[in-house]
């Protein structure tokens, strides 16, 4: 299958890019990359493997769907963060939480410089 019918998912990583709105699904193509991206490189995510490596672990920190991350070059996320709903990340953005205890993005978040929580 070539690259234009098959976008490959090989960890949370890349779940994450397609199931965000970096991607959109055309009833003639399929998933293919938002428009809205155009002149942006492809979106590198970094999900911490100590929180996100298990698919229940991932689905739990996303409990009300991904960021919008139409606008994002890169998301690194080290430590223990929860997304509520409709957060929104723009540029490159690296979070990091050192507490043992869930961090939390609430709702309705605009993120778009590093962030140490």
């Amino acid at each position: 299958v070539s690259k234009t019918r098959f976008i490959p998912v090989k960890g949370h990583n890349d779940l994450l890019a397609i199931w965000s709105d970096c991607y959109i699904v055309k009833k003639d193509k399929g998933l293919i990359s938002n428009p809205a991206r155009t002149n942006m490189p492809p979106i590198s995510i970094s999900l911490d493997p100590k929180f996100f490596r298990k698919i229940d672990m991932f689905f739990e920190r996303f409990k009300n769907g991904p960021p919008s991350m139409v606008q994002c070059e890169s998301l690194t996320v080290k430590g223990n963060v929860f997304f509520e709903k409709d957060v929104k990340i723009i540029g490159k953005v690296h979070i990091e939480s050192t507490k043992d205890t869930p961090q939390i993005i609430p709702k309705g978040t605009v993120v778009d410089h590093d962030m140490l929580i």
